[in-house]
């Protein structure tokens, strides 16, 4: 069986936490401002970033 890739697995799940997060805003569960909404979108950003640069570090070494 393949070893699932990584970057693909952790930005897959860190978006859809997110989108989830922008669902409950809009259904009114959850108050969003952009003091709220940037920093989420930017940590998103960051969990997929971090898990790629892993993902080839493993692959170098």
């Amino acid at each position: 069986m393949r070893r699932p890739d990584l970057p693909t697995l952790v930005a897959a799940l860190a978006v859809m936490a997110l989108g989830t997060v922008l669902l409950l805003d809009q259904v009114g569960e959850l108050t969003l401002d952009f003091s709220t909404a940037s920093p989420s979108v930017l940590v998103t950003v960051g969990v997929v970033l971090v898990a790629a640069g892993m993902a080839r570090r493993d692959m170098r070494g």
